[in-house]
């Protein structure tokens, strides 16, 4: 939504989220209780330039 990207906050999180991830490729979570699911949905008919579903 515009006007409602915070970046301060949206920086702290990504830099969460990385951290977690370092630490999990570090091996410091049991490799039986880590899942890795990486999934992406992309369409041919999707116009990026303009968010929105040319059909």
């Amino acid at each position: 939504m515009p006007g409602r990207y915070r970046k301060t906050e949206a920086n702290e999180a990504w830099a969460m989220i990385v951290q977690f991830l370092d630490r999990v490729a570090q091996g410091a979570f049991p490799s039986n209780r880590v899942v890795w699911r990486l999934d992406s949905v992309m369409a041919a008919d999707y116009d990026f330039t303009k968010n929105v579903r040319m059909a």
